[in-house]
């Protein structure tokens, strides 16, 4: 039998940033399920799917919580470092590879749904981002869905804090300006953007918050009175 290593960060203590890490992830896949039930794409388990640029692959993972089939779960990463772990944390039916999105190492028409979550980020360039919505459009399916967790306008203030997240130079998406469904507009169409989360930590007042606070910020960021870092996207493919 399969022995599952969950250390990923080493062997640190709880701390309130896994509670908030929580919180963001919670509202991440209350708006993934609710936007695959407004888009009628309900049956997971007869579907392929795919993360470009998948990390660990805990998003992949999740899916199949919600009836996926590991089997039909597909995930690449340009780090060797990354896939190693997905193969260490994941079942072994789920298939991880070394890849490009820029060169996405699967044949047309394959996926029903395809996630990309802090990909678009990574690229400052318009004709990057263009190449990648190509290749795409290239292996998701005509009815498929395309999901996309990205940062926008805020992130860089929202962030401030962090140095080491701040030397990356991330690109944050202008959401006044429709920026990311612009890019992508030439292959797909927008179904639906939310605000997702504010960033890795919150605070209430002076102080940061705790439990009790979690139940009135989720309320607040769907209201839209905190201002959030990321959004969440789902595009139909253009025919």
């Amino acid at each position: 039998m399969k022995t599952f290593n969950y250390v990923q960060e080493g062997n640190t203590p709880l701390v309130l940033d896994d509670l908030y890490r929580l919180l963001n992830n919670y509202r991440v896949w209350k708006y993934i399920i609710g936007m695959l039930l407004m888009l009628n794409k309900t049956r997971l388990s007869d579907y392929k799917i795919l993360e470009p640029g998948c990390g660990g692959g805990d998003k992949l993972r999740s899916f199949t919580e919600l009836r996926a089939r590991p089997e039909n779960c597909y995930g690449f990463d340009v780090s060797q470092k990354s896939i190693a772990l997905c193969k260490s944390l994941s079942p072994d039916t789920m298939n991880f590879q070394v890849g490009s999105i820029m060169e996405i190492p699967f044949g047309d028409n394959v996926f029903d749904i395809v996630l990309c979550s802090n990909v678009f980020n990574c690229f400052p360039a318009d004709t990057d981002i263009k190449m990648i919505s190509e290749e795409l459009r290239r292996v998701i399916r005509d009815n498929g869905v395309l999901l996309v967790l990205d940062i926008n306008e805020h992130f860089s203030e929202l962030a401030a804090s962090n140095k080491a997240v701040k030397a990356k130079g991330l690109r944050g998406f202008d959401t006044a300006k429709n920026e990311l469904e612009n890019l992508l507009s030439i292959e797909f169409t927008l179904f639906r953007r939310i605000n997702a989360f504010v960033a890795d930590y919150y605070t209430v007042g002076n102080r940061i918050a705790d439990i009790a606070d979690l139940p009135a910020i989720d309320q607040a960021m769907d209201q839209g009175s905190f201002r959030c870092a990321y959004n969440l996207y789902s595009f139909t493919p253009k025919n």
